[in-house]
């Protein structure tokens, strides 16, 4: 889908595509491409907190160290040495967080990896690269990722959890989280308007609740960025100068709008 502006009102931005788009600079550094990359497909495909995410990769771990490579002459050799070389750069601490002391982390490095490979692929779509070649991305040698298995709750584990909760409110969230294996910002975002839980519902064993809204924090700048897309409704801020705002949001996925059954015993305490 082309969104065709008005021209009288957006002459400007008409101007800036031609220079992005139909002059194509065959010498453009990464860094320029990347830029442009964002604004054109970053902004149309990716989530409010994906954005944040994955340009804070770009800011972080990608201009400052290869940000200077020309575009044209990055090669599959080059960049599995950078993916090596990151495992002894230092981490960025996430705003308003201490840093860690750690190194960057090879789960962190394969969605560094991920940014790049899109990159490179639209840039061989959009004509700055040979359309013939193969993406030098796709070949790279990554750092093994350890598999960790997630420590979870047995049930017995719960029982004694839940005996010690005095709170009513945090009670129904960890029968939700138990019971319904739903997120944290699936169980707050939940409304009463998406849970059945009538006597019928319960007589029939039909009770239920509809997953399709979540309750996220997301920066400003990228709402501003992509135009508040996907979000449902933005809470009042507590801080005057707060970079992030508490949003209800569409769910990430097509596959996270979901129908969820309840147990009776959790319908009951609903």
């Amino acid at each position: 889908y082309v969104i065709v502006p008005l021209e009288e009102q957006f002459a400007h931005q008409i101007e800036n595509s031609k220079k992005e788009l139909d002059v194509v600079d065959k010498d453009i550094t990464l860094r320029d491409f990347l830029e442009i990359f964002v604004n054109l497909y970053g902004t149309s495909k990716w989530w409010p907190s994906t954005f944040s995410g994955k340009v804070g990769s770009i800011e972080n771990y990608i201009n400052p160290i290869i940000g200077d490579w020309k575009l044209n002459e990055i090669t599959t050799k080059s960049l599995s040495k950078y993916y090596n070389d990151l495992l002894s750069v230092p981490e960025v601490p996430r705003s308003n967080r201490k840093a860690t002391g750690r190194c960057v982390q090879p789960a962190n490095i394969k969605k560094i990896h991920d940014i790049i490979r899109c990159a490179l692929n639209q840039a061989i779509r959009w004509e700055y690269l040979d359309s013939k070649m193969r993406n030098p991305a796709s070949l790279a040698t990554l750092p093994k990722v350890p598999k960790v298995k997630r420590k979870v709750w047995n049930v017995q584990t719960f029982k004694e959890a839940i005996k010690l909760v005095d709170d009513d409110l945090l009670l129904l969230c960890m029968h939700l989280a138990f019971a319904c294996s739903l997120r944290v910002g699936e169980i707050t975002g939940l409304t009463w308007d998406d849970v059945i839980i009538d006597e019928e519902a319960i007589a029939n064993n039909n009770a239920r609740v509809i997953v399709n809204k979540e309750l996220a924090r997301i920066s400003q700048s990228a709402m501003q960025k992509l135009k508040e897309k996907d979000i449902i409704k933005i809470f009042p801020t507590q801080k005057p100068h707060c970079t992030t705002r508490l949003v209800l949001k569409t769910p990430k996925t097509e596959t996270s709008n979901r129908t969820v059954w309840l147990p009776t015993t959790l319908a009951q305490l609903l």
